[in-house]
């Protein structure tokens, strides 16, 4: 510790000999304090050759790593990243200050596996706490453990395993729909915790949904309801990812990989982009464009909206619907048509 202003000739009264060592260096005017364990003591600056009313005055408190404290995210996606805080506590419990922090030997202890990575952010002089970026390589779970020496005896101090782990993220397919008013269609959703549940919407989540723990229909039911988007265009089952196309236009349909007992939080989510169209034209399809005599060739029709083609079970599906479809052939002669279901005696019989 340097000494500032004075005559340069000084002595010290310690109090609290047991806590630590003092020494004065007159050729450099600084006092050099050493820890000996645990507690406090009262350093009493004299000059020799000047007289203050105010008396300079050091108070010392020694003190040891009591525990250390690892805040993280138990659940992070693979790639993802997140902050992991470390605070130290002496045996009081108090957290340790920021200048303390820079004189601990803290360190991770050696990771298990590879399936995270774990590096240190600078950590501002303000901040009492201990930053470090957390990065997902690996899908699995691992626990995180710094260790310390508690300077009042020498020993480590450890914190408690912190467990993490690393899942694939959501991920819903196909990224791009196309679909013909009332048509519907299952969104297919992957990954996520395996604990988690999966959740749609038409719109963006809200934070001000209320859940009831004992009933989680309420929770879908405030979660359409609560949302805000194109909900007009396409319409999503919250539970299943089922779509009905409800008008022409463009939506985004989302899914959320959520806590069940508090979906408000969110471990991952995605999206996939609905085009609702309308059928502009008819398109005549069938494997081979000739035949033998006497033999049958199938035929059928897809849609056409714009450059799009729209596939039969879609145009069943349309509203309005398509109530029937008339094929014409140019030479009656030549070919006939034959529908798939023909009336025989009242029956519907399938060639």
């Amino acid at each position: 510790m340097q000494i500032k202003d004075g005559s340069g000739y000084f002595e010290f009264d310690l109090q609290g000999s047991k806590v630590v060592n003092v020494s004065y260096d007159e050729l450099t005017n600084t006092l050099e304090i050493r820890p000996k364990q645990q507690g406090t003591a009262k350093i009493v600056l004299i000059d020799l050759c000047v007289s203050s009313r105010k008396k300079a005055v050091i108070d010392v408190d020694v003190t040891g790593i009591g525990r250390i404290d690892v805040e993280a995210e138990e659940k992070m996606p693979l790639k993802g990243e997140q902050n992991l805080v470390v605070s130290l506590h002496d045996h009081n419990g108090k957290l340790l200050p920021t200048d303390i922090l820079t004189l601990a030997e803290l360190a991770l202890v050696p990771l298990e596996s590879d399936i995270i990575k774990v590096t240190p952010r600078e950590t501002t002089g303000l901040d009492s706490k201990l930053h470090y970026k957390v990065v997902g390589h690996k899908v699995g779970s691992t626990q995180v453990v710094f260790g310390a020496k508690d300077g009042s005896d020498g020993g480590i101090v450890q914190s408690s395993p912190k467990l993490i782990n690393v899942f694939p993220p959501l991920v819903m397919s196909p990224k791009k729909v196309t679909l013909l008013m009332g048509n519907k269609f299952i969104i297919e959703a992957k990954g996520g915790p395996s604990d988690a549940d999966i959740v749609f919407s038409s719109g963006m989540f809200t934070n001000n949904i209320k859940f009831n723990e004992n009933n989680y229909d309420i929770f879908v039911h405030s979660f359409c309801c609560m949302l805000t988007g194109k909900q007009d265009i396409a319409w999503v089952a919250a539970n299943s990812g089922e779509i009905e196309a409800k008008n022409v236009g463009t939506s985004l349909i989302r899914g959320y990989a959520v806590n069940p007992k508090n979906p408000q939080k969110i471990y991952s989510e995605d999206s996939v982009e609905i085009n609702v169209v309308t059928l502009t034209s008819l398109l005549v399809k069938s494997p081979l464009n000739f035949i033998y005599e006497n033999e049958k060739l199938p035929m059928w029709i897809s849609g056409v909206a714009g450059r799009t083609e729209i596939p039969p079970g879609s145009i069943a599906q349309a509203s309005p619907t398509l109530n029937s479809i008339e094929w014409i052939i140019s030479n009656k002669d030549s070919a006939e048509t034959i529908h798939v279901f023909k009336v025989i005696n009242n029956l519907n019989v399938l060639f």
